[in-house]
């Protein structure tokens, strides 16, 4: 997964955090990390297999392991699966991310 589509990911949800009313500093985060995310020098999908995604500029435990969730999702899926499949793929990892957060 490339940087830019990760940081779109996690600008998509600042976007319905800010929507639901979301803490601001949350939604702030997520802004920050994907406006980080798409400006790394090198991939973070790098950073994820030296296992120090914690040292990038507001990465912490919670959005690591998005990170983590969003490339194993991302390699899982077969390359060869259609639009309307990969963005069920993206409606599934955000339904999760709203049943952790306790968003419905």
């Amino acid at each position: 997964m490339k940087n830019i589509e990760m940081s779109r990911i996690f600008d998509k949800i600042a976007k319905i955090l800010r929507i639901q009313n979301d803490n601001p500093f949350k939604i702030r985060a997520y802004e920050h990390v994907a406006e980080i995310i798409e400006n790394l020098p090198i991939e973070v999908e790098s950073i994820y297999r030296t296992g120090k995604l914690e040292e990038i500029p507001g990465v912490g435990d919670a959005i690591a392991k998005k990170i983590e969730e969003l490339i194993k999702v991302f390699y899982n899926t077969d390359i060869s699966k259609t639009n309307a499949e990969a963005r069920s793929t993206f409606d599934a990892f955000i339904k999760s991310y709203k049943k952790m957060s306790g968003k419905k």
